[in-house]
C-alpha cells in the first residue's frame, strides 16, 4: 500500500513538472513586507571620530542589546491591519527601558507629555526596496525624565519588619535613531540593520550635571546571541577551584566565535546551531570586558562569508 502511495505521489509530480515545462502555470515569489524580527538585536556601535571629553565618555560603548517590534497600521473596526500601507518600527534601549522599569515598580513616572520609553520611527515604503532595504529615516527619540527614589533605611526598632530599600537613581535620556536600513529578503527577514543612533543623557560629572550627546553608527543582529566562553580560577597544582556547592569558580569570560557559528557541532559540545543566519558573516566581540561577549556582524548588512 506505501509503495503504491509513492508511486501515485511520482506519477502526480511528474505530471506536474510536464505542465511547468510546457508553460502552463509559472509562479512569482509574493513580495515581502517591511518587517523586522521581535526581539532583541546585538548592535555594535563605532565610536565617533571624536570622543567625548570628561564623564560622557561614559555613554561610548562598544555595544548592546536593542529591542525590536514592527507594528502595522489598524485596519478599519472588525478588520484585518493594513498591511499594504508602511508600518512603525519600536526600539527599545535597555538603558532607558530598565530605568523606566525600575521607576514603574516605585509608581514614580516621567510625567512630561509625550515621553515615552521607546523610539518609534515609520517606514518610508511597505516593502523593501530593489536592493532589500526598508528605510526608516528618522524616529521620534525615546526619553524619560525620572526623579530619584532615596534609599529607604531599615528601622532597628522594629526587628521582625525590614524596612530598608535601596532605591534607584534618577535617570535623564534616551535614544533616537535615523538613517535606520533594515535589510528584509525572503532568505532575511528583517534579522540586520544599520542605523545613526543619537544617546542623550544627564551623567554626574564630579557632582555637576552635565547632558551629553553621543551620535554613534550601530549594526544589529538578531538574534542576539552570548559568545562568552569562562576561564576558571586554578589552584596552585592547575586544578579548577571550586565553590561551596562543589562548581568550578570563574575568574574571568573570553570570546569564542565558534558560538556564533550557525551549524551545530556535537562533537565540541554545540548540538544546536547558533540560529544566527547562515549567509551572514559574524564576530565575537566584547561589551564588557572579561564578562560579555556578544555574536555581531562583521560589516554592513547584508554580510556574506
Amino acid at each position: 500500500m506505501r509503495l503504491h502511495k509513492l508511486g501515485a505521489l511520482a506519477s502526480l509530480a511528474l505530471g506536474s513538472a510536464a505542465i511547468m515545462a510546457s508553460g502552463g502555470c509559472s509562479f512569482e515569489q509574493p513580495k515581502v513586507k517591511c518587517q523586522s524580527a521581535s526581539g532583541d538585536f546585538a548592535v555594535l556601535y563605532t565610536a565617533p571620530a571624536q570622543l567625548p571629553s570628561g564623564a560622557c565618555a561614559s555613554l561610548v560603548v562598544p555595544g548592546e542589546l536593542i529591542g525590536l517590534q514592527t507594528y502595522n497600521v489598524a485596519g478599519a473596526e472588525g478588520k484585518l491591519p493594513n498591511y499594504a500601507a508602511p508600518g512603525s518600527l519600536a526600539l527599545q534601549d535597555g538603558n532607558t527601558g530598565a530605568a523606566y522599569q525600575a521607576h514603574q515598580d516605585y509608581q514614580v513616572p516621567d510625567t512630561t507629555p509625550g515621553d515615552v520609553p521607546y523610539a518609534l520611527g515609520t517606514f518610508a515604503a511597505g516593502e523593501p526596496d530593489d536592493a532589500g532595504y526598508c528605510a526608516v529615516p528618522t524616529t521620534k527619540a525615546s526619553f524619560q525624565k525620572l526623579a530619584q527614589v532615596p534609599e529607604t533605611v531599615d528601622d532597628p526598632n522594629t526587628a521582625d519588619v525590614d524596612e530598608g530599600d535601596p532605591g534607584t537613581p534618577a535617570y535623564e535620556g534616551g535614544y533616537g535613531w535615523s538613517n535606520l536600513k533594515l535589510y528584509v529578503t525572503p532568505a532575511a527577514p528583517g534579522t540586520a540593520f544599520s542605523a545613526d543612533v543619537t544617546i542623550s543623557r544627564v551623567v554626574d560629572d564630579g557632582g555637576k550635571p552635565t547632558t551629553c550627546n553621543v551620535t554613534m553608527h550601530a549594526v544589529g543582529l538578531y538574534p542576539a546571541i552570548d559568545c562568552s566562553s569562562p576561564v576558571y580560577k586554578l589552584d596552585a597544582m592547575g586544578n579548577p577551584e571550586l565553590d561551596m556547592d562543589g562548581n568550578p569558580i570563574v575568574d574571568k569570560y573570553v570570546g569564542d566565535a565558534s558560538l556564533c557559528a550557525a551549524e551545530a557541532d556535537p562533537d565540541h559540545g554545540r548540538p544546536l546551531g547558533s540560529g544566527i543566519n547562515p549567509d551572514y558573516k559574524t564576530k565575537c566581540v566584547a561589551f564588557v570586558p572579561d564578562a560579555q561577549f556578544v555574536c555581531v556582524l562583521d560589516g554592513e548588512p547584508p554580510t556574506a562569508p
